[in-house]
């Protein structure tokens, strides 16, 4: 290939369309657990509202409830993936053995939320939230402005609690009796089960499979039973989590915020240096590459999901 600035051009041209048909076609699973906060600007300040009572009946004027909020900080953070094609690649017309790793960096880039969200959700246990706790915790306050700070509720159980279906029956159960400021019913769902690959199986047995082996002396003919959990949430696998292969979450998926933050402020862009006076060019003979994104992940409201680990 001559080396002039119109090929160099096309072929970089070439690269970018391919980094955006493949960017596309990825379906991250970041969206289903992370709600996104746009960012202009170096840190993002997130408001938190603290849940809002429940309707009263209207009897002589209103009665009018002073929302107090925590801001949390999130510092954008910038990552980046580059790659170099030598002068020589170009002039031997064999740069077409670059179009895999262009897609690879597609993906990666794609897929860039996901890693810094599966990151954050395993950092829970030591990372605080809007309420001064980590965010999951055994001793969340229920009202920690209030007048009594002692009560506390969990969204953490740190060992015992292998995932099998009486487990998942008992974390339904505890995440139904979180509760508000006002020491009300909170009402959040557990609509998603979250998994590592290793839970996968069981997983789905729990919540997908029509019968359940049954307990001793239950439907002794068959040997099963009616699987009453089947439908009660959907199955999220995150291979992200394979590091902790015991431990599972519950979520509430179903709201329109999110228990985890994706602070976006700037999405993955293809951008090259290929002119052959570029100094890359003209002092190693290579010419560049590559993708640059800003963000940061964060936590939402805790009582939207819950931790727990065999």
């Amino acid at each position: 290939m001559v080396i002039n600035p119109d090929n160099l051009l096309a072929a970089f041209l070439a690269f970018d369309t391919r980094f955006q048909q493949v960017f596309k076609s990825v379906m991250p699973w970041g969206e289903k657990i992370a709600t996104t906060m746009p960012s202009n600007t170096k840190e993002g300040r997130t408001p938190w509202l603290k849940a809002l009572p429940t309707m009263r009946e209207w009897l002589g004027p209103r009665v009018v409830n002073n929302l107090s909020t925590n801001i949390q900080s999130l510092v954008n953070k910038k990552f980046e993936l580059t790659f170099g094609i030598t002068r020589e690649d170009f002039e031997d017309d064999i740069i077409g053995v670059y179009g895999p790793a262009v897609e690879e960096m597609a993906r990666q880039a794609a897929k860039w939320p996901d890693y810094q969200l599966a990151a954050a959700l395993q950092a829970g246990t030591s990372s605080l939230c809007h309420d001064g706790s980590n965010f999951f915790s055994a001793t969340h306050k229920i009202d920690p402005d209030g007048v009594s700070t002692t009560d506390t509720q969990s969204n953490y159980t740190s060992s015992g609690m292998a995932l099998t279906a009486a487990h998942y029956d008992a974390a339904r159960a505890e995440r139904a009796q979180l509760k508000r400021e006002d020491n009300k019913p909170m009402g959040v769902g557990s609509t998603l089960l979250i998994v590592p690959p290793q839970l996968e199986f069981t997983a789905k047995q729990i919540v997908q499979a029509d019968l359940i082996v049954a307990a001793a002396g239950a439907n002794a003919a068959t040997g099963s039973q009616t699987n009453v959990y089947k439908g009660t949430a959907d199955v999220l696998v995150i291979p992200e989590l394979a590091n902790e292969a015991t431990a599972w979450y519950l979520a509430d998926d179903k709201r329109a915020v999110k228990p985890l933050i994706w602070q976006l402020r700037q999405s993955p862009e293809f951008t090259y240096l290929n002119r052959p006076d570029d100094p890359n060019v003209f002092l190693m003979d290579e010419f560049l590459f590559g993708t640059r994104a800003r963000g940061v992940a964060g936590y939402g409201p805790y009582y939207l999901i819950s931790k727990y680990v065999a």
